[in-house]
């Protein structure tokens, strides 16, 4: 797993110099399997914020021999939704910079793990997508409104001009903001998650929007 590295200057160059640290330390030690956690969108090199950066170094992983490795591109995940707590308890809507209609394919972390470990114990290589559900924003926002006793909870596209300027003014650098504005505007324009539909791929996860409702209604009243 190679986590976006926020720290200073470029966030995607900083993400693929780790993730050429993990193929390095892979090939030191004889590493024969690799399950590694990549995204929706990492088939396209650029358009869609920090997943550039697993888009590297899932062709670093490509090009080892002697390696079965298996891309598990997750979702959207669910956790993504509690960055919104605070807009729906101080504006009562919940958003973000696209529209409430795309479909979107979603994904709970214990879906993640499961199929991870799952994978390790195969002999399969190349792509395999992780999702637990494909709903549209404006879904969840149903879905987790009814939740938290808020049913009328709608879901705002905001502007991109409207993302950055949240998100500086709640202290993220303008750099980060933008990156991952991209990205929402990647999620917006079906650019990525174009592949996912493409491919067929199965929703392999269990746990659906109305599971992870309720954990986000628990963390809501928490």
């Amino acid at each position: 797993m190679t986590p976006p590295n926020l720290g200073g200057g470029n966030v995607v160059a900083n993400t693929i110099k780790a993730g050429t640290a993990m193929v390095d330390g892979v090939l030191a030690v004889g590493v024969k399997r690799v399950a590694m956690l990549s995204s929706i969108g990492a088939d396209k090199p650029s358009g869609n914020g920090p997943i550039a950066g697993l888009h590297q170094i899932e062709n670093l992983y490509t090009q080892l021999t002697g390696v079965q490795t298996r891309f598990l591109r997750a979702g959207y995940f669910y956790l993504n939704f509690y960055n919104n707590i605070p807009l729906i308890k101080s504006a009562g809507i919940i958003g973000s910079n696209f529209p409430g209609d795309v479909k979107m394919p979603m994904v709970h972390t214990d879906d993640i793990a499961n199929i991870a470990a799952e994978e390790l114990l195969l002999q399969t290589t190349g792509v395999r997508y992780v999702t637990s559900d494909v709903q549209t924003p404006s879904t969840a926002a149903n879905v987790l409104g009814n939740a938290i006793q808020i049913p009328t909870l709608p879901w705002i596209p905001f502007t991109d001009e409207q993302m950055v300027g949240g998100m500086t003014q709640a202290g993220i650098p303008l750099d980060i903001a933008e990156m991952y504005t991209e990205m929402g505007r990647g999620m917006g324009d079906g650019s990525i998650a174009a592949d996912f539909f493409a491919s067929g791929a199965e929703v392999a996860g269990k746990v659906r929007l109305e599971a992870f409702a309720k954990q986000f209604a628990e963390k809501y009243h928490g």
